[in-house]
C-alpha cells in the first residue's frame, strides 16, 4: 500500500485502482470494462471519492490526491 493520508489507508484497493484510471483521464464506462466491473459500480466509487476528498470534479479529486500523495504522478 502507498504511503498517504490515513483516509487512504482506509480505502479498498478497488477505490485505489478507480482513482488512478480517473487520473489517467478514463470515462467511467472505461473504468468499467478495464475492471470487469459494472459502470454503475464505477460511479460509487466515484461517488466515494468526491466525498472524501470533498471534491466535485474529477479534476479536483486529481489535483487534491497528487497534492496529499494519494496518487503519484508515475502512475499516470
Amino acid at each position: 500500500m502507498r504511503e498517504g493520508n490515513i483516509a487512504q489507508r482506509r480505502r479498498s484497493p478497488r477505490t485505489d485502482e478507480v482513482l488512478v484510471f480517473i487520473g489517467q483521464g478514463l470515462a467511467n464506462k472505461q473504468i468499467a470494462d478495464r475492471m470487469g466491473i459494472k459502470e454503475d459500480t464505477v460511479k460509487t466509487y466515484v461517488f466515494q471519492l468526491f466525498q472524501e476528498f470533498d471534491t466535485e470534479s474529477r479534476i479536483q479529486l486529481v489535483v487534491k490526491a497528487l497534492k496529499n500523495g494519494d496518487l503519484k504522478i508515475e502512475e499516470l
